[in-house]
């Protein structure tokens, strides 16, 4: 994988397959890039977008994009993606378990 930030505009993207073209600044061949390339962005990107990318290559060689952004697009932080402490059973468990104790258990309150 390249360290340089490589910077083009996203000539091609099919949404319902989740992937498109990058045609790089330098007037390069066009990059691949997948929409796993874009993580933590708030939106998918469109034709026309400005994509901010490091470059690395397929199995077959062709150049593809990893580790992209958008433009102007500010990415969302990992706290917004992480899943919240404690499962949802556990917290209902908790809840009816409080819920009953309220009921039966006059000291409890």
């Amino acid at each position: 994988m390249s360290e340089t930030i490589h910077k083009g505009k996203m000539t091609v993207w099919k949404d319902d397959r989740g992937f498109g073209f990058i045609e790089p600044e330098n007037g390069s061949r066009n990059v691949f890039i997948h929409i796993s390339a874009l993580k933590k962005m708030p939106r998918r990107p469109v034709a026309g977008d400005m994509i901010l990318y490091h470059l690395s290559a397929d199995k077959q060689g062709k150049p593809k994009a990893v580790n992209a952004v958008i433009e102007g697009i500010k990415p969302v932080s990992n706290r917004h993606w992480r899943k919240k402490s404690g499962s949802g059973f556990k917290r209902l468990f908790f809840r009816v378990v409080h819920y009953f104790f309220r009921l039966f258990v006059p000291e409890y309150i």
